[in-house]
């Protein structure tokens, strides 16, 4: 579903920025928890499994997390219980975890990459915050 890579510094997620976006019809640029999100749609370009998205991230401020191949977005079908397959799995570490206000996903940890279970698009994502900046913009409705 999506791919994401976390940026070392801002300089790192310039230079990545600019070369995306070269590759993208569409991209969605986000200021998210104190740094940089951004959301590729690739033009023509397709990466394995038929990946179109990429996510473009700044590391945290004052974090020390690994930068490079952040996680991969795995889209669960509405009709998945995944809390109640996961809980299932005896020494499998995952936890809810939520970035902003409108992106909530299921984490789970292999070998230092993430598996995200969404049961969203980043798309849909990117949708709900440009809404919301539109809501802002139009002020209370009458």
């Amino acid at each position: 579903m999506a791919v994401g890579w976390k940026t070392e510094d801002m300089a790192d997620f310039d230079t990545r920025f600019n070369a995306l976006r070269d590759l993208s019809d569409q991209v969605h640029l986000g200021w998210v928890n104190n740094r940089w999100l951004a959301t590729f749609h690739l033009r023509e370009q397709v990466l394995s499994c038929d990946v179109t998205i990429v996510k473009l991230m700044q590391r945290r401020p004052n974090s020390s997390d690994p930068t490079g191949l952040d996680h991969l977005d795995f889209l669960l079908p509405p009709d998945v219980d995944a809390k109640a397959i996961l809980g299932q799995e005896p020494g499998l570490k995952w936890e809810e975890d939520r970035n902003g206000t409108h992106c909530k996903w299921l984490s789970i940890w292999f070998a230092g990459t993430e598996a995200k279970l969404r049961s969203d698009t980043v798309v849909t994502v990117c949708i709900a915050e440009m809404q919301e900046v539109d809501r802002q913009i139009q002020g209370p409705q009458k």
